[in-house]
Formats: C-alpha cells, structure tokens, sequence
C-alpha cells in the first residue's frame, strides 16, 4: 500500500474527512485550519450553504489562495501567533491534517476558543504523525468533555448491485478476499462539550482513478499513471473551481446589471426628489415668512404682557408694602393695648371688690378695641387679598404669554424638521436648506429670547405671590394674636366677674347663713312668744280664779286657803315672776333680731345697688323674711 505522505493521498484523505463530516457540519459557521489548495474549504462551503473561513498556516500560500479568490463564499487568511480570534465566534472547526500544523495543541487549544458553547471539532492526523492514539486523545480529551475516536483506512472494492430495486437495498460488505485487516492510516476525532452521534462505520466512495492510484502497490512502472492520476485529480479540482470562477462572474455580472437599474432607477427618483426639494424650499420660505410675522406679533405681545406685568407687579409691591405698613403699625398698637390689658388684669386681680366694675368696663372697652383692630386686620386681609388677585391676574397673564411662546416654538421646530428633512432629500439643494436652516435658528433663539423674558416675567409673578404669601402668613399671625388678645380679655373679664362674682358670692352667702340663722331665732321667738302669749293670758285669770277661790267664805264659814287645792295645780309667786321675765327676754330677743334684719336689709340693699340685677334670690328671701317681721310686729302689738 502506497505511503500516506504523498500529495495526492494527502488531498484525497481530506476531501474524504469533508465529505464524511457533512451531516456534522451542515448549517453550521465552519472555520477550517489547514492547506487552502486542497479544495476542502470550496467543497464544504458548496456543501454546507453557508460562507467558510480558512486559515493557512503558510502566509504566501494564504496570500495566493486569497489573490486567485477560487470561491466567493471562502474567506482566506493566515493562522499565526498574532490573529486576532473571537471567542465562540464558529459552530464547527475542522482539521482535516494536523500534521501540516506547525503546533497541534496549540492549533486543538485555538480551535476549542474559537468554538461555541454547542460547538464541534472535526479533527483527522496520520497514524505515524507527531500524535499517536493515546497522545491525540488525550490532547483532544482535555479541551472538550465528548471526545469520539475514529479510524480512516483506504478500502477497495467492486459493487454488485440488483437492477431495478425497490426501496432502499440492505449494503452487505463482504471481506473475505481481502485478508487480514488492514491498520488505519488516519485517526479522527470528533470533539465537542455536548454529546455527538457519528456513524460506526461508513464507507466514502471516490472516483475510480483516485482510488486506483492510491490503493495500488508502489511501482516505478506505473510512476506515469500515478502522475496521470494525478494530474487528473488536478484537472477536476481545477475544473471545479472553473466552473466556480464561472459562476462567479455570472454572479458579478448579474450584480452589474442590477446596479446599473438601480442607479437609473436612483436618478429618475433624484431629479423627482431635487424637484420636491425645489417646491419644498419655497413652501418653507412662504412659512418662514409668516413666522417672521407671527414672531414679531408675539414679541410685541410679549413686550405689552411685560409692561403689563412690571406695572402689576408695582402695583402689587405698592399695596403690599402699604398693607404691611398698615397691618405692622396696627399690630403695634395691638401689641401695645394687650400689654396694658395685662397690666390691668394683674392690677384687677390685686384690687378690691370695689374695682370690679371699673376693670370691667376696661375690659370692654379693651374689647372693643381689639373689635376695631379686628376690623382693620380684615380690612388689612383685604387689601392683601385684592394684591394676591392682581399677582394671580399677573401669572396669568405670565401664563399665556408662555404658552404663546411655546406654540410659537412649536411652530418654529416643525419649520426646522421640515428643513431638515428637506436637506436630506438631495444634497443639491444643500444651501438653500441651510439658510432656512439658519433662519429657523434665529427665529428660534428669538423664540428662546421671548420664552425667558416669559419665564422672567413668571419669576416676578411668582415673587408677587410669594410677598402674597407672606403677607398673608402675617396677617394670619395677626389674626392669631388677635385671638389670643381675645382671649385674654376674655379671661381677663371672666377673672373680674370671677372676682366680683367670688366675693358678692361669699357675702350673699354670708347673708344668707345669717338669714337662715336669723329666721330660726324668728321661729323660736315666735313660738316661745305664742308660749309666752298663751300663759300672759291664761295666768290673769288663773289669778283672779285664785283670789276669787281665796276670798270666798267655805260652807262653814271658813275662807279658803290655796293649800286646799293640790300643789301642782298653784303656781307660786316665783313661778310667775319667772313668766314673767322670759315675756321680757322675749321681747329684748324680737326687738334685738329687728334690729339686726334691718342692718342686714341696709346691707343688702347696698350690695344690690353695687350689683343690681344678680341677686334675685336673696330679694325674694328679704321679702318674705320682711313679711315675717312684719307679721310678728303686728303680733306683738297686739
């Protein structure tokens, strides 16, 4: 068997690791390391649709396989130490010799960067290369976690085929002639970190001069046929790439055509487009017309709601500053009239019961003026009211005038987008669009001018409100000290009729006690008296009966003596003088308390002229305590 090191053998045992590999690498970016004149990379671009990447250890023979450009869909470039590979950029690397590497683990360590996370690597040496078996296996094994070994051997044979078979036939391979098997020649490994199924054994059929020149036993004789062979091979590959090259340029030349109807197409639409432009451009002068009218309407309405705004802006500051005046002098004076209401109230409550209704009447007219101040705060809360109504009319105006600004803005950008779009359209009209351009920025920037004296005369509005504000946060402070001005005039008035009131109280109290005690010592009188009466008018005719019983002679002749009658039925000389003594301390006891209800009436009368018309009561008991007297007068006259 003819050595694996020739060239010949060598291209063939790569075509056929390229055709074997095609389930592998179909759909797949595919990126082969090895010789670009072996045709590998052409005939797996063919195979996969999809464009392929080589990379030639050899620079020159890179720079010749990328001058001749065989094939549209391979790309060439060299593998050296400085190519810049991207990490996970390919599905799929093939090394289809690893001998003609100038370093396998370096070309296996590459191949495993430049590979996906799904990636596959196809990877063929010869059996008496730098790598054996165990070498190339481990090498493989310690870049990816799947590693499947395979072995390539040449393999001859005529096929005997039933004509007119139906189906697909059942391949029997019979090897009885063949002898003792025959050492691969090559070993393949297909790597990858996910699991990949390959076929156990597949046979890869070849034309039948490459096959014969390859398994035929070396002989100088048949040096001619191998050269023809050869040379044949040559010729086939070179007539592919002929037909390549072909369809290459019927490629080009369709793109030729295509081009040459898109740049007549692209003509017809710029004259189109350079018209539009044309009619554009005086569509937008019109515009940029009118809003220079609109411009200058707006500025001067600007400058008269500026005016405006400034003249209300004084007249706000002015009736700000004469309410804060007003209001700071009246709260002074407040200020002023509650310190001396305090001063009053300390002396109220130190002064005398006398006092009370002068401290009173004070306190009135004390509140009477923090009525009035009252009355001129909210005189003060109006005019500050009437100022935040004119700063509220300023902001308004303010308002307005910014969203006139903004619709001009608006209407301003709308003309540079048009602009805009029309100096894209074509470059002819490229002046023309940038001097609108150029007259939208300025009409732009005097918008951007007129938006700021906008947001300035906002500013000064919004400075009016907040003096407003303040304004209005003092006059509620002042209404709130007001209040408690109030409030201590309540309470200074509640402390004056509390006092008045705590005293009048304990004398009508007092009064009253004595009343009470006095109309029992009344009652006590006027039943010992009605006692006393009883036995003033009893005891005279007891006496006279006594004398009469005294002096009137007995049957026989004898006068009768009071020890005949029983001793309890006599009373004794001392027995009237003390009835008589009690009538007299009775009457001492009546007149004296006559006399003491009199200064007690006296008093309260005084009392009541003090403070009339708050002791109904004590009126109603004198009353009756007088009727009383009266009725014990009239008995005591009797």
């Amino acid at each position: 068997m003819p050595a694996e090191g020739s060239s010949s053998q060598r291209i063939v045992a790569q075509q056929v690791i390229g055709a074997w590999g095609e389930s592998l690498l179909k759909g797949r970016r595919v990126a082969v390391f090895g010789d670009s004149a072996s045709g590998l990379a052409e005939h797996i671009a063919a195979s996969c649709g999809r464009r392929v990447h080589l990379y030639d250890p050899d620079p020159k023979r890179a720079a010749a396989s990328l001058a001749q450009a065989r094939s549209p869909k391979v790309t060439y470039c060299a593998l050296d130490a400085d190519l810049d590979l991207r990490a996970g950029a390919y599905d799929a690397v093939v090394i289809a010799d690893l001998d003609v590497l100038n370093d396998a683990k370096a070309a296996i360590a590459n191949a495993r960067e430049l590979l996906s996370r799904r990636g596959v690597l196809l990877l063929a040496a010869s059996a008496s290369g730098t790598l054996d078996y165990y070498a190339l296996y481990d090498t493989v094994a310690d870049a990816f976690e799947n590693v499947t070994m395979l072995g390539q051997a040449p393999f001859a044979g005529y096929t005997v085929a039933a004509f007119g078979a139906e189906g697909e036939p059942t391949v029997m391979i019979d090897s009885s002639l063949a002898g003792p098997p025959q050492q691969p020649q090559r070993f393949v490994a297909v790597a990858s970190d996910q699991p990949i199924e390959v076929e156990a054994y597949t046979l890869v059929q070849l034309p039948a001069a490459a096959a014969a020149a390859w398994t035929a036993p070396p002989s100088p004789a048949l040096a001619d046929a191998t050269e023809l062979a050869e040379a044949r091979l040559q010729a086939s590959l070179l007539s592919a790439e002929l037909r390549a090259l072909k369809d290459n340029q019927q490629e080009r030349a369709d793109e030729l055509a295509n081009r040459q109807r898109l740049e007549k197409n692209l003509s017809v639409r710029v004259a189109e487009l350079e018209a539009d432009l044309a009619r554009g451009a005086q569509q937008l002068k019109a515009k940029l017309r009118e809003e220079n009218k609109r411009r200058v309407a707006i500025e001067k309405q600007l400058r008269q709601t500026q005016l405006a705004l400034e003249e209300a802006n004084n007249q706000a500051a002015s009736a700000l500053q004469q309410a804060e005046d007003s209001f700071q002098e009246e709260l002074d004076t407040v200020l002023e009239r509650v310190a001396e209401l305090e001063e009053l109230l300390e002396t109220q409550q130190a002064g005398a019961v006398d006092q009370v209704s002068a401290e009173t009447a004070r306190a009135d007219a004390a509140e009477q003026r923090a009525l009035r101040a009252e009355k001129e705060i909210a005189a003060a809360k109006r005019r500050t009211h009437e100022a935040e109504k004119m700063a509220l009319r300023a902001e308004k105006m303010a308002a307005e005038a910014k969203k006139k600004a903004a619709a001009a803005k608006k209407q301003l950008s709308d003309a540079t987008e048009l602009a805009d779009a029309g100096a894209a359209q074509a470059s002819g009209a490229a002046k023309q669009a940038a001097d609108a351009q150029a007259l939208a920025r300025v009409a732009e920037q005097k918008a951007r001018a007129a938006e700021k004296k906008a947001a300035d005369a906002e500013k000064k509005a919004a400075d009016a409100d907040k003096r407003a504000r303040d304004l209005e946060k003092k006059a509620a402070a002042a209404d709130k000290k007001a209040r408690d001005l109030e409030k201590k005039v309540a309470a200074a008035r509640v402390v004056a009729n509390a006092n008045g009131v705590d005293i009048y109280a304990h004398e009508i109290h007092t009064l009253e006690q004595l009343l009470l005690q006095r109309g029992a010592t009344v009652s006590t009188l006027k039943a010992q008296l009605q006692e006393t009466e009883r036995t003033g008018r009893e005891l005279p005719a007891r006496v006279i009966t006594l004398t009469t019983e005294a002096a009137a002679p007995t049957p026989d002749g004898s006068l009768t003596t009071l020890s005949s009658e029983p001793d309890s039925e006599r009373p004794s000389p001392d027995e009237v003088a003390t009835l008589l003594q009690r009538c007299s301390r009775y009457e001492a006891d009546l007149r004296a308390a006559q006399w003491q209800v009199e200064a007690l009436s006296n008093k309260l009368e005084q009392v009541e002229s003090t403070t009339p018309g708050d002791y109904k009561k004590l009126e109603a008991a004198l009353r009756q305590t007088h009727d009383e007297l009266a009725k014990l007068r009239q008995h005591d006259r009797r």
